[in-house]
């Protein structure tokens, strides 16, 4: 997810973290996993401050592409506004 967000495959990251949001799911669910967590705690740290990381840059590009979509809107009904006074 790390390596898409990167590369801004917004498309791949979003099936990515439908993967991890089910693997992660399973994980915690896992009947042993209470005994583990002391085990693994350093790892799982790791792992979700890069998916933080990750979403951060998808919640970032997300909110920049709507924001350009708004613009875009705008200038179109500028343009067809000018062109409506023009005839």
């Amino acid at each position: 997810m790390s390596d898409t967000s990167y590369k801004q495959d917004w498309h791949a990251c979003m099936e990515l973290e439908e993967q991890r949001q089910n693997v992660m799911d399973d994980l915690f669910s896992h009947p042993d996993m209470p005994m583990a967590l002391v085990d693994i705690s350093d790892i799982l740290e790791q792992v979700l401050l890069i998916d933080s990381e990750s979403l951060y840059m998808c919640e970032e590009a997300r909110t920049k592409e709507l924001n350009s979509l708004k613009e875009n809107k705008s200038r179109q009904k500028a343009a067809i506004a000018y062109y409506a006074h023009q005839n």
